[in-house]
């Protein structure tokens, strides 16, 4: 079974767009989607269905804060929504918050924002390549 539905797939776009924190950002809603798919279909777990009703959820939630579904919102409703009752890791909101977060995941996993955040890999580190030289080749034990 696929981790995420056309329809998910719509949501996350979706909710990326709204919740991806720059004004260029180095990847499309659809990507982050994408990677998010890719991210989920590589894990077999029994609970994945959970996933799938944050996911839902993301797209239903507004209508508890007397909004209109996410697909029906202009996307700087979305915007407006996700800045204004996301915030929170408490109680329902908190709970659908998880959405935003596995978004970022995806989004950041991409690695097109790294550069811009001056964030560096591990194993690119020059720090970590020295280390990485000096240690024994795996299995071999140091006495």
């Amino acid at each position: 079974m696929a981790p995420l539905s056309t329809l998910g797939a719509g949501t996350v776009a979706r909710f990326a767009d709204a919740v991806v924190p720059v004004e260029r950002p180095e990847a499309t809603p659809a990507e982050v989607a994408g990677e998010l798919f890719r991210f989920l279909s590589l894990y077999r777990s029994r609970r994945k269905w959970r996933v799938r009703w944050v996911i839902l959820g993301l797209e239903i939630i507004p209508l508890l804060a007397g909004r209109k579904p996410l697909f029906l919102m202009r996307p700087e409703e979305r915007r407006s929504f996700v800045n204004e009752k996301l915030r929170t890791s408490e109680g329902l909101w908190g709970k659908v918050a998880m959405g935003k977060q596995l978004v970022l995941l995806a989004y950041y996993g991409l690695g097109r924002s790294e550069a811009r955040l001056g964030y560096v890999r591990p194993d690119a580190r020059p720090t970590v390549r020295s280390r990485l030289a000096r240690a024994p080749a795996p299995g071999v034990r140091r006495t």
